[in-house]
């Protein structure tokens, strides 16, 4: 076999919490064994984890090469700020297409909340052609040529959809003619259902032809009220779709980033919650494994479906035509989303921090119900991050 890989789970003491601890070999024996440990520490509360493996997959090199993980920093307010260690958008994924790379910079909570949305959206318009996507933020964040924002990593323009599927390789303007409704308000839910979704900006035509419809569709009229600033009964300044100028032709979204915020405000030799939010932003970012195959696998289809990958993204990742059959010991490259432990585990590892250090309690009227803007959405177990 071309590699394998050893995952174990040691607690130092009943007080301590669990650290999941993953290393490979022998194809990618680790340089440093205590970067390693700092890398895929993990903190969840102290109570039996079980870790099963469906695949034996060993991780991309260049992760052992460079075990320690910078943490991305968001400083200020998107007007005002700026954005250090940002990541970038990934590009090979499917479902969207980002315009411009050079200003895809943004927070690790940004990128797990728009992959969370397109997913859940995918699930409705499984056909539906590519959402585009515009600016994020530069490289260091601070100002960006034709904006007065995105400045610190949280704010994202996404397009809107045009009638008949067809795909939009730049901003259109939007009007009751040309405006594909169902799928934008679907695509608004999805993004409002991850509890991360601070404000959105919209034209407020936009927001009362994609009202009406989600009236029209049975949307109680008071949740509608919260929901939309300009449309309807709108009237709470809370509402999390508000009127901006300038915005007929795309939604101005502006994300939560709980960890990134945080990582602001602590102290450079506080290096327990450096790796704490390390460990949180790793399991916001979709992961690179490398899968060696086996005897007797049944090609590129059977491949794509026990990776819970579609068939031609594997293709797209791995420069395959579509009618190659793998031979046994060949590296196949996938992305995938890792497992998420309940976040009251994750809360409860973590009784030094404090809520007041990120973004306080918040109302989210899409959902009715109080939730915490700090910190806990999908927290994966392994941070295998290439």
């Amino acid at each position: 076999m071309a590699g394998w890989l050893i995952s174990s789970i040691l607690r130092s003491s009943d007080s301590e919490p669990f650290q999941i601890i993953v290393a490979a070999g022998p194809c990618h024996k680790p340089k440093n064994k205590d970067g390693l440990l700092k890398s895929c520490k993990v903190f969840l509360k102290s109570i039996g984890v079980c870790l099963s493996l469906a695949i034996i997959f060993t991780v991309s090199s260049t992760i052992w090469d460079n075990p320690l993980w910078a943490i991305t920093v968001s400083i200020g307010e998107p007007s005002r700020g700026n954005l250090i260690n940002g990541v970038k958008f990934p590009s090979s994924l499917h479902g969207y297409k980002v315009s411009d790379e050079d200003r895809a910079y943004t927070t690790p909570e940004v990128v797990g909340a728009l992959l969370d949305a397109f997913e859940k959206f995918e699930q409705r318009y499984p056909d539906s052609c590519d959402i585009f996507i515009g600016d994020f933020s530069r490289y260091g964040g601070g100002r960006l040529k034709g904006h007065g924002s995105h400045q610190n990593g949280r704010d994202v323009d996404i397009g809107l959809f045009a009638n008949g599927n067809v795909r939009l390789d730049s901003f259109v303007p939007m009007n009751s003619k040309n405006l594909d409704v169902p799928k934008t308000w679907h695509m608004i839910q999805s993004l409002i259902g991850t509890q991360q979704v601070q404000t959105i900006y919209l034209d407020k035509s936009i927001q009362t032809l994609i009202y009406k419809y989600a009236l029209s569709e049975g949307i109680d009229r008071s949740f509608l009220s919260e929901v939309f600033r300009n449309a309807g009964d709108g009237v709470e300044k809370e509402c999390i779709i508000q009127h901006a100028p300038g915005h007929l032709n795309h939604m101005h979204v502006r994300f939560f980033a709980p960890w990134s915020t945080l990582a602001g405000k602590i102290k450079e030799s506080d290096s327990q919650k450096q790796i704490m939010i390390e460990a949180a932003q790793l399991s916001c970012l979709p992961r690179r494994v490398n899968y060696y195959v086996k005897n007797g696998e049944n090609g590129l289809n059977q491949l794509a479906k026990d990776f819970g990958v579609r068939f031609k993204d594997l293709c797209k990742w791995n420069g395959f035509s579509g009618g190659e059959i793998p031979k046994p010991g060949e590296c196949v490259v996938f992305y995938r989303r890792g497992a998420k432990p309940e976040p009251v585990q994750v809360a409860g590892a973590l009784p030094h921090i404090e809520a007041t250090e990120a973004s306080p309690i918040v109302f989210s009227p899409a959902l009715g119900r109080k939730h915490a803007g700090f910190p806990f959405r999908g927290h994966r177990a392994i941070a295998l991050v290439n």
